[in-house]
């Protein structure tokens, strides 16, 4: 049984211990990530089509279809944690808005390998940084399970792009063509991890899970500079 699928452990002494502000924005925070894990499911059916149009290897077609499920269980952890911090049962969340990237100059043949790549390797990759760090600094028993489980199936998501780079399906001329996209695609994502609102300044939020934005873009920098960039140049890619 995948650790995403499993119930949430009870409340430990330190939830009562909370303030209001700080139940209220935890709250809100672990909304908006359930939105953004029901966002992430829908993300995961394009780069499933995306696959099956690229003919990839059936385990990387299995892995992405198995991905679908995984946010969707992402989504059902991060709504509980919210309401746990509420304090009360708060309405299902909605998917978060998401479009298929227009990748405006990019020929429609290469568009599903950069939609892969974009995010699975360099998303999927970055988000499991981000994880970590928000579990190094999580002190409650739910919370550090719910980032567990998060972590564990977003390193299996990283797989998919990482493989798929590496997969001997990915002609010479593909690559060539992915190598010119690479820098564009990583300032895409640095970007939108820039974007999330910043938290309040409050030790509670890191001890649940919520890192502020300064250290988010700690993380951000990290996964770029200690995996993203090193696993890149492994496969023959540079980036300046």
């Amino acid at each position: 049984m995948r650790l995403s699928s499993r119930e949430l452990p009870a409340a430990d002494a330190s939830l009562d211990a909370l303030g209001d502000d700080d139940r209220a924005a935890l709250a809100h925070v672990w909304s908006l990530r359930a939105q953004a894990e029901l966002g992430a499911s829908d993300n995961f059916r394009v780069i499933a089509e995306a696959l099956r149009e690229l003919d990839a290897e059936p385990e990387l077609q299995s892995l992405a279809a198995r991905a679908i499920g995984d946010e969707e269980q992402h989504a059902r952890l991060c709504h509980k944690l919210a309401c746990l911090f509420a304090g009360r049962e708060l309405p299902h969340p909605e998917a978060a808005a998401w479009r298929v990237p227009a990748l405006v100059g990019a020929p429609p043949e290469l568009r599903p390998t950069l939609h892969v790549i974009g995010q699975c390797l360099l998303n999927e990759t970055t988000a499991s940084v981000f994880l970590e760090r928000c579990h190094a600094g999580a002190r409650t028993a739910p919370v550090r399970f719910v980032l567990k489980a998060l972590m564990a199936d977003d390193i299996d998501h990283a797989r998919i792009g990482w493989a798929h780079l590496a997969s001997p399906r990915l002609s010479p001329e593909r690559r060539r063509e992915v190598a010119a996209w690479l820098p564009s695609l990583i300032r895409a994502n640095s970007r939108t991890w820039g974007d999330h609102p910043p938290l309040p300044e409050s030790p509670a939020l890191d001890a649940n899970g919520c890192p502020s934005l300064a250290e988010t873009a700690v993380a951000v920098e990290t996964a770029l500079r200690e995996m993203i960039v090193p696993g890149l140049r492994r496969f023959g890619f540079v980036i300046a």
